[in-house]
């Protein structure tokens, strides 16, 4: 008896636990990956200062030094300095067409597009690629922590149903002795 008491309220336990800790670790994980996509955007729309896509410059393109893949593209979807794709992708395209910052998950890789804009118009994009690795380490930090911890509640919760179960089986088991 006092082992099937115990067995119910730690399968309670663990079951509330599991159904608390799940989502939370997708949202722990669609958090990080969102703030690394702010950072990100805005370490693109730093850098778009730093471009002049104006035809009269004359000049070559000039793409700021940054540890993330970056790349310049013109209105017509054409790379014109940078490392990427040699013509407009999806997030390129959509802040080609939309006038606004576009950003996107893929594969492992972090995009943004920002476009570039002079005298009021879409002059270019400037698209930047980050790798998802950190993102990825920090939400594995915070599953082992949320595991952790799990495991912290499940124990105590099976402590306190060992003394509650004897607590609870001692009269019964002195009413089947008499």
């Amino acid at each position: 008896m006092r082992r099937r008491l115990t067995l119910a309220i730690v399968s309670v336990a663990a079951a509330a636990v599991v159904l608390f800790a799940a989502p939370l670790a997708l949202v722990v994980r669609t958090s990080y990956r969102d703030q690394e996509l702010v950072r990100l955007q805005r370490d693109t729309v730093a850098a778009t200062r730093a471009i002049d896509v104006s035809p009269s410059s004359g000049d070559r393109i000039e793409v700021p030094r940054s540890s993330d893949l970056v790349a310049v593209y013109d209105r017509a979807g054409r790379r014109v300095a940078g490392r990427g794709p040699q013509t407009a992708d999806a997030v390129v395209l959509a802040a080609l067409r939309g006038g606004r910052s576009t950003d996107s998950v893929r594969s492992g890789d972090l995009l943004v597009a920002v476009p570039l804009v002079q005298s009021e118009r879409v002059a270019g994009v400037v698209r930047a690629v980050r790798d998802d690795g950190a993102v990825a380490h920090r939400t594995r930090r915070a599953w082992l922590a949320l595991t952790g911890l799990a495991a912290v509640l499940i124990a105590a919760a099976a402590g306190a149903a060992v003394l509650l179960g004897a607590r609870l089986a001692r009269p019964l088991e002195r009413l089947a002795v008499t």
